[in-house]
C-alpha cells in the first residue's frame, strides 16, 4: 500500500473523529447545533475558496474552472428540481435534508482532494504530506457539521459512523485513482476541484448557513468565525 493511500486514509478517518464528538456529547442543544453548523460552514468556505480553488487554478486553466463550475451547478440545480417535483420545493432546510447535502458536499470534495494527494505524492513527497495533514485537520469540524443534523433527524449512531466512514473513504479512493490513473492529467483534477468548490459553496450558502442563522444567529456567527480562525491558524502553521 502506497504512502498516498495510507496518509489519505488517515485524513479520511478524521471525519469519524468529528462524528464521534457529536455522538459522545449526545443530544446537542439548538445552540450547539447552530454553532456546529456555523463552524462547518466557516471551515468549508475557507477550504473551498482558499485551498481548492487556488489548487485548481494551479493544476489547470480557466477553461477547467468553467467546466467544473458548470458541472457542479448543474448537479445542484438538478437535485433542487427533483426535490421540487417531489413536493419539497420552498420548504425551509430540514435536518435530514441538511445531513444529506452535507454528506454530498463532503463526498464531492473528498474524492478530488484524494486525487490531489495522490498526485502530490507522485510529484513531490512533501506536498503530498502537507495536503494530507491539512485535509485531516479540516475534516474534523466538517464531520461535526455533518453528524449533528443527522443525529437530530433520528439517524442511529451506527449509521452516522458508517456514513462518516464512507465519506472519509472517498479520500483514499481518490488518492489511488490519482496515483494510478491521473498523475499525468492535472487538468482532470483541476475540473474536479472546482466541481467540489461549487457544490460546497451551494450547500453552505443556500442550506447550512440559512438554517444555522435561523436557529441561533449569535451561535451560528460564533461558529462561523471560529471555523475561519481555526483554518487561518492551521494555514499559518503549515506555512
Amino acid at each position: 500500500m502506497s504512502e498516498a493511500i495510507v496518509f489519505s486514509a488517515l485524513s479520511g478517518m478524521s471525519t469519524l473523529l468529528g462524528a464521534l464528538v457529536v455522538l459522545r456529547f449526545g443530544s446537542l442543544s439548538e445552540r450547539g447545533i447552530s454553532f456546529s453548523l456555523g463552524m462547518s460552514m466557516g471551515v468549508m468556505l475557507v477550504v473551498s475558496l482558499g485551498s481548492l480553488l487556488s489548487t485548481a487554478v494551479r493544476y489547470g486553466t480557466w477553461v477547467h474552472v468553467v467546466l467544473g463550475m458548470s458541472a457542479g451547478l448543474l448537479l445542484m440545480i438538478l437535485l433542487h428540481q427533483i426535490e421540487t417535483a417531489n413536493g419539497g420545493g420552498g420548504k425551509r432546510p430540514t435536518f435530514a435534508r441538511l445531513g444529506f447535502l452535507m454528506v454530498l458536499a463532503m463526498a464531492a470534495h473528498n474524492a478530488p482532494e484524494g486525487v490531489a494527494i495522490g498526485i502530490g505524492f507522485h510529484t513531490e513527497h512533501q506536498l503530498g504530506i502537507l495536503l494530507a495533514l491539512s485535509m485531516a485537520v479540516h475534516n474534523v469540524p466538517e464531520g461535526i457539521g455533518m453528524a449533528a443534523p443527522l443525529r437530530v433527524s433520528g439517524h442511529s449512531p451506527l449509521r452516522i459512523l458508517l456514513i462518516a466512514a464512507a465519506t472519509g473513504g472517498m479520500l483514499p479512493l481518490g488518492a489511488w485513482i490519482g496515483e494510478v490513473f491521473l498523475a499525468d492529467k492535472p487538468d482532470v483534477v483541476s475540473a474536479g476541484l472546482v466541481f467540489a468548490t461549487t457544490t460546497i459553496l451551494w450547500v453552505t450558502t443556500q442550506e447550512v448557513g440559512p438554517r444555522a442563522w435561523e436557529m441561533d444567529r449569535r451561535a451560528a456567527s460564533a461558529g462561523a468565525i471560529s471555523g475561519v480562525l481555526f483554518m487561518y491558524i492551521i494555514e499559518k502553521i503549515h506555512g
